[in-house]
């Protein structure tokens, strides 16, 4: 996947800023911190934990909340939930100025990160200097990539979300997938499919999706799987919809029909490369707005629960800037 060109921008890393770090990798975020603090001298960098996502979100929101010393970047050290926690810090709360996000993916799945084109091998992920020097240069020149993220409402409240919204078969598998322990990454999601996938049955869906000229299409429909996209991949690197791309300041939603056992044997092993998308079994549709309604559903946003169906997605363009 080619990744697009870093946009030069006018932010600028000031010596009387500081810098926060958050992990749930501690030994391996302490190494990090060390090398940033090698690197940026002049920079205070903070290491933050909490023993919850709630209270780590919290915390950061706190941090930022204080003018007194302004925040130079957010960095989150981990997989797709910690992508998850920063941008609902700085996409969903209001935050006194722009603050970008630094990410360094050690997580055993990083959909996000695979979506953005820039995942690498297990080693060089773990390489703690290496990544604490790309980010000392991209936080000295400036050099930001801007992202589009969805806002997902229901009666629960609100979450930002920035890979896929599931409220279908993935959203069950997630869910089962998450309660594993063993085995990481990838294999968890299919092991979670392969325990659910004689049980699932499709879902009746009512839709209303608005697209970029602002008309509204409503529709009922039955699928084995629902979602909306501002990424490309879920579960560990399974190409879900292919075709979303992170900046356009649209969402892809992704249907895939009723399938049969046979039907299902043949598609599953095309997900990971998205060749799937070609066949007849999936429709997708570009769209600012969609609003899903299907019963006893809870819907999944960057692999959180996020709360019950009925949910609306709503695109927020270039809605975070990325150190990259």
């Amino acid at each position: 996947m080619n990744q697009p060109a870093a946009q030069r921008s006018a932010w600028t890393l000031r010596p009387e800023s500081r810098i926060l770090v958050a992990s749930n990798r501690p030994r391996l975020a302490s190494t990090f911190v060390e090398h940033l603090r090698r690197e940026i001298p002049s920079v205070p960098v903070l290491l933050m934990t909490a023993p919850s996502a709630t209270e780590l979100e919290a915390a950061f929101t706190q941090e930022l909340a204080d003018t007194s010393t302004p925040v130079a970047a957010l960095v989150v050290l981990g997989g797709d939930g910690m992508v998850h926690i920063g941008a609902n810090v700085l996409a969903g709360t209001e935050v006194p100025a722009p603050v970008p996000l630094g990410i360094v993916p050690v997580g055993s799945g990083d959909d996000f990160v695979r979506s953005l084109g820039t995942r690498q091998s297990r080693r060089q992920r773990r390489d703690m200097a290496a990544a604490a020097a790309k980010l000392a240069n991209s936080l000295r020149t400036g050099s930001l990539r801007e992202v589009d993220a969805m806002q997902v409402s229901g009666a629960w409240g609100s979450r930002i979300v920035m890979g896929i919204v599931s409220v279908g078969v993935d959203a069950i598998v997630n869910q089962r997938a998450n309660a594993l322990r063993f085995p990481p990454g990838q294999a968890k999601y299919v092991v979670g499919l392969a325990r659910e996938f004689r049980s699932l049955k499709p879902r009746t869906y009512r839709i209303e999706a608005t697209d970029a000229a602002g008309s509204v299409t409503q529709w009922s429909t039955t699928a084995w799987l629902a979602s909306v996209a501002n990424g490309q991949y879920l579960g560990g690197g399974m190409r879900i919809i292919p075709d979303a791309l992170l900046d356009d300041g649209l969402l892809d939603l992704g249907i895939i029909r009723p399938l049969n056992l046979r039907e299902f044997a043949t598609l599953f092993p095309r997900i990971f490369s998205g060749r799937h998308a070609s066949r007849d079994a999936m429709t997708n549709q570009r769209v600012t707005q969609v609003a899903l309604e299907t019963p006893n559903m809870t819907a999944f946003g960057d692999g959180e629960a996020l709360g019950p169906a009925p949910v609306s997605v709503t695109v927020i363009p270039r809605a975070i800037s990325l150190l990259v």
